[in-house]
């Protein structure tokens, strides 16, 4: 450990390195499993609505969710908790090639969510950038000292 990496360190790792890649991997995982429900949705609504053919919120589900549409809508919510799953094996082991991987996601979904409160104004819109935001300056400025220095990995 050198003298910029001072702190607390959990499991030999500095507590906001640990931290960091707990939220992503627990908010990976829960998407992960999200777009899986949503993927497989269309078929337990159908499986409801036989069932039950009187159930208002099944029949609105069903009739505005498209068996296409659950498929494209679950494998983004898969692809999205993939990569913060992999952001977060890769902080753990220190990795600058997720450092780089982790700011143009950091970036893009900054950017969305930019556009997002520009169409439509929400405060959690705007909490939700100001935590994109804390998250690049994390991953720009205080993440190296954090990394293995000269490791490419």
């Amino acid at each position: 450990m050198d003298s910029s990496d001072r702190g607390i360190h959990v499991f030999r790792r500095p507590l906001g390195l640990v931290l960091f890649a707990l939220y992503k991997g627990v908010w990976g995982t829960l998407e992960v499993v999200a777009g899986l429900l949503v993927l497989f949705s269309y078929q337990i609504f159908s499986r409801e609505l036989i069932e039950d053919p009187q159930d208002l919120f099944v029949n609105w589900l069903f009739n505005h969710l498209g068996v296409e549409q659950a498929e494209r809508v679950g494998a983004v919510i898969i692809l999205l908790g993939g990569v913060k799953i992999l952001i977060a094996i890769g902080l753990w082991y220190r990795s600058w090639r997720i450092r780089k991987v982790a700011l143009v996601f950091l970036g893009a979904a900054a950017l969305y969510a930019l556009y997002e409160i520009a169409s439509h104004f929400t405060v959690f819109r705007l909490a939700a950038l100001g935590m994109d935001l804390v998250l690049i300056y994390y991953f720009w400025k205080i993440l190296p000292k954090h990394l293995r220095h000269g490791a490419v990995a």
